[in-house]
């Protein structure tokens, strides 16, 4: 019995409904509210932005402090020509982050199955954003939606044994958005750490060769140059860091008693919820 047209248009359109209804999921939730909490907070405003976009601070008498709020400054920017709503906003950035994440891990999984029918795409969509990562562990980190682009790149790169320019705009354009949570570095240390690995992987697979990285050395090196703006930065103030200085500090031998505020909530069953119920 052949099956419809139609239907097999809709069966393949799976994946993008699943994207849309998971997108929607957290602007639902959050709607008229802002899912703000510990370190994960948006702007109100661009104009309250404008004092953060120059890096330099007067702690240790002249310190370069690396912060990357421009793509947050551009975005308001534009959103405030059509409205000024901090509750529209936020579930346009939330809406916004999901479909981009959602489409990253379809495009990601194509690329490694492309024979395979679209529908089963569906799964990798909904366990990605579904993830902890995604779902609950934080709704402006915008490192989990940029990840998967940045590593379809670096597999496209080894599968074609070659860099094109076009690549190296886009990887850094999707770095330019990933580093907005600088300056805690660890998120673009670890999309750094994973491509490296899976180059040496690569390398060791012989997938690829010396004469590829000799081949791509030049658009290796206008890649950093692209991105030396956050790289540059992060190695300064990584160079001049000091605990004594930044960290929050307490008297020498103070001593208190009582609970932790999250005393009841760090619970074991709450570590494999990854998320406590506060």
């Amino acid at each position: 019995m052949k099956i419809p047209r139609i239907i097999k248009r809709l069966i393949e359109l799976v994946p993008f409904i699943a994207i849309l209804i998971l997108s929607l999921l957290p602007v639902f939730y959050t709607w008229g509210r802002l899912p703000i909490w510990g370190d994960t907070i948006i702007p109100f405003n661009s104009k309250g932005l404008e004092k953060y976009l120059y890096q330099w601070i007067s702690l240790q008498n002249g310190q370069y402090f690396s912060i990357n709020y421009f793509p947050y400054f551009l975005f308001f920017k534009f959103i405030e020509i059509f409205t000024k709503n901090i509750y529209l906003i936020s579930a346009i950035i939330l809406f916004s982050f999901k479909i981009i994440a959602g489409l990253g891990i379809y495009k990601l999984s194509k690329f490694f199955y492309g024979e395979a029918r679209k529908v089963f795409y569906t799964l990798p969509v909904v366990f990605y954003l579904l993830s902890p990562a995604q779902l609950s562990g934080s709704y402006y980190l915008y490192i989990y939606s940029s990840a998967p682009w940045f590593l379809y790149f670096i597999f496209k790169t080894i599968k074609f044994n070659k860099i094109t320019i076009q690549d190296l705009v886009w990887l850094t354009l999707i770095l330019f958005f990933a580093s907005i949570n600088l300056p805690n570095p660890k998120y673009v240390f670890h999309l750094f750490a994973i491509s490296i690995i899976i180059f040496i992987a690569s390398f060791f697979f012989k997938f690829i060769n010396a004469r590829f990285l000799y081949k791509n050395f030049g658009k290796l090196i206008i890649f950093f140059l692209l991105s030396a703006y956050l790289i540059l930065p992060q190695l300064i103030f990584a160079n001049y860091y000091s605990p004594e200085k930044y960290d929050v500090h307490i008297k020498s031998e103070y001593k208190d008693v009582g609970p932790m505020m999250d005393f009841g909530e760090s619970t074991l069953q709450h570590m494999f919820k990854l998320r406590k119920d506060s």
